[in-house]
């Protein structure tokens, strides 16, 4: 199943009707509202996040999905690149994929998967969502945000930049 939207729908769609002309294993379904998304994302054995070494915002990135997935108690599948890596590799909660992915190495990476190596990804998911997550962002930040009102920050701020 595919859920959303983008460029690449055409393609997906042609795609789709060459390989599954009756729809059986290809699904498409539009986007959902993001307060809905953990539901939808839970009910998928495998999230993907493929990246195409063509940058380095891709190279670099950290995308949501990184963080909706094992939210959701989703695997992950990922671009082997280093954010991506330390977080899927450093948490057991996916596997990488070869670089450059090509679609024999997708599906071998996917079939290779067990249903227990599954299970055990998906709770040390619950794990690393437990100990890596917004609220703990959020203290970090607000803390943030409080140094820099507090005076001796301002004045040395102040200070530092009137010369």
């Amino acid at each position: 199943m595919m859920m959303g939207w983008g460029s690449y729908e055409p393609e997906l769609l042609r795609i789709a009707d060459e390989v599954d002309p009756d729809r059986r294993h290809v699904r498409f379904i539009p986007g959902a509202p993001h307060a809905e998304l953990r539901e939808w994302t839970a009910g998928a054995s495998l999230g993907v996040i493929p990246y195409e070494n063509v940058c380095l915002n891709h190279w670099f990135c950290s995308p949501n999905k990184l963080w909706e997935y094992p939210t959701a108690g989703v695997p992950i599948l990922a671009s082997p690149y280093p954010v991506l890596r330390d977080i899927v590799i450093g948490n057991e909660i996916g596997v990488l994929l070869d670089d450059p992915a090509t679609p024999q190495g997708i599906a071998n990476a996917v079939a290779a998967l067990k249903p227990e190596a599954l299970e055990t990804m998906r709770c040390n998911a619950a794990e690393f969502i437990e100990q890596d997550n917004w609220a703990k962002y959020e203290a970090r930040l607000l803390s943030l945000y409080d140094s820099l009102e507090s005076p001796s920050y301002v004045g040395a701020y102040t200070t530092a930049g009137s010369s």
